[in-house]
C-alpha cells in the first residue's frame, strides 16, 4: 500500500511537472507571438474572436448603420489595433487625412467611396489614395471608403454622400472580390445589405440592416480566444470556420453578383455628379495566374457594364503591372492591401487620367 501511495504521489508529480512546462512553453511562445507581430501588444488582451474578427467587433473601429450595415466609428481618432496603426474619423464617419498640413481649397471636392482598398487598409491616415490625391492635386478629396463594403455597399454609400456633400466628381474604387460581395446577407460576421434582381431590375432587401448580436462563445472560446497565438495558428491553418463557432462570418443569398454589379452602374450613373470607376487589384494578381485571369476577368465585365451607362473607367492594371514587373510586389504591397508606395503610385495614375479627361 505505501508502494502504491509513493508510486502514486510521483505520478501525479510528474504530471503535475509536465503540465507546468507546457503551460509555461505556450506563454513563451505567446510572449514571442505577440513581440513578432505588429498588431499585438504584450499588455491587451482581447478575446480575438469578439473583438476582431468580425465586421463589428468591439475591437473595430466601426459602428452599425442601419443602411449600410457599418461605417466607420464616429468621432474615433487612436490606433486601429487589428491593423496597428493611426485611425482618424470625423463626425460623419469618413476617415481624416492631411489634417497636419494646411488646409486645400474646398471648391471642386472629390468624394472617393469603396472599399479598404479606398479607405487605406492597413496604412496611416495619411497614406491611403485619397490622401495622397489630395495632396497632389492640391484639392479637396473626402475618403468615404469603408473596409469589408462590396460593390453594393459602396454605391449605396456613394448615393448618400453625394447627396450630402454635394462633389464635383465621385471615384468609386473597386476590386474584383467586391462584386462576389455583393451577393451576402453577411459579411466578416456583420449583417449587410444586398440586392437581388426582379424583373430586370435591382430590389434592396435586408434594410434596416438586423443589428448585431453577441457572440455565442462556449468555455474553450472565452479562455484560448484572448490568446493571440492561438488565433494565428487557427489562420494559418485555415481552420476559422471552426474556431468561430457561434459567430456566423458570411451568409450568401444568390450567384448573381456580377449581374447586380452591372446593374448597379446605372445606379451611378443618375447621380449628379462625374462619376469614375477606378479599378484595383490585390496581391494574388501578380502572384498567381489563375487568380490574374479571375480578377481581369470580373473587372473587364463591371468596366463594360459602366461604359454602357456612360460612366469614365479607370483601370490600373497594365500600370501596377509595369511597376510590379520592374520592382516586385513587395514595394507597393502590404499584406493584402497596397502600402503607401502602391497607394501614391495609384493617387498619380488617378490625377494623370483627370488631367488628360478634364
Amino acid at each position: 500500500m505505501r508502494k502504491t501511495g509513493k508510486a502514486g504521489r510521483e505520478a501525479t508529480i510528474g504530471a503535475a511537472l509536465v503540465l507546468c512546462s507546457l503551460l509555461l512553453g505556450f506563454v513563451v511562445l505567446e510572449a514571442a507571438a505577440r513581440v513578432v507581430a505588429q498588431r499585438a501588444s504584450l499588455w491587451r488582451f482581447p478575446n480575438y474572436i469578439t473583438a476582431y474578427r468580425t465586421a463589428l467587433g468591439s475591437g473595430v473601429p466601426t459602428q452599425y448603420d442601419a443602411r449600410l450595415g457599418w461605417v466607420p466609428r464616429a468621432n474615433f481618432k487612436g490606433t486601429d489595433h487589428q491593423e496597428a496603426v493611426m485611425y482618424t474619423v470625423d463626425a460623419q464617419s469618413l476617415r481624416q487625412h492631411n489634417y497636419d498640413r494646411p488646409p486645400v481649397p474646398a471648391d471642386g471636392a472629390i468624394l472617393a467611396v469603396g472599399d479598404s482598398y479606398t479607405e487605406g487598409g492597413e496604412v496611416e491616415d495619411n497614406a491611403s489614395w485619397p490622401a495622397h490625391l489630395e495632396r497632389l492635386a492640391n484639392r479637396r478629396v473626402i475618403n468615404g471608403g469603408v473596409g469589408g463594403y462590396g460593390i453594393d455597399q459602396a454605391v449605396l454609400r456613394a448615393e448618400d454622400l453625394v447627396a450630402r456633400l454635394k462633389p464635383t466628381t465621385l471615384l468609386v474604387g473597386f476590386i474584383a472580390d467586391d462584386i462576389s460581395r455583393a451577393e451576402l446577407t453577411r459579411r466578416s460576421g456583420a449583417a449587410k445589405p444586398y440586392f437581388v434582381i426582379e424583373g430586370g431590375a435591382l430590389v434592396l432587401r435586408n434594410v434596416p440592416v438586423p443589428p448585431p448580436e453577441p457572440a455565442r462563445l462556449d468555455l474553450t472560446r472565452r479562455v484560448l480566444g484572448h490568446s493571440f497565438l492561438v488565433d494565428v495558428l487557427m489562420r494559418r491553418l485555415d481552420m476559422l470556420d471552426y474556431w468561430y463557432a457561434g459567430v456566423t462570418l458570411e451568409h450568401r443569398a444568390h450567384r448573381d453578383g456580377e449581374r447586380v454589379a452591372c446593374l448597379l452602374m446605372a445606379r451611378l450613373a443618375a447621380l449628379p455628379t462625374r462619376t469614375i470607376l477606378v479599378a484595383q487589384y490585390t496581391p494574388g494578381a501578380w502572384r498567381n495566374e489563375a487568380d490574374r485571369r479571375e480578377q481581369r476577368r470580373l473587372v473587364a465585365h463591371v468596366a463594360a457594364c459602366a461604359r454602357a451607362a456612360k460612366l469614365d473607367v479607370l483601370d490600373t492594371f497594365d500600370a501596377v503591372e509595369r511597376a510590379v514587373a520592374k520592382d516586385g510586389v513587395a514595394p507597393y504591397y502590404i499584406n493584402w492591401h497596397m502600402n503607401d508606395a502602391g497607394n501614391r503610385l495609384t493617387a498619380e495614375l488617378i490625377l494623370t487620367w483627370l488631367k488628360a479627361h478634364p
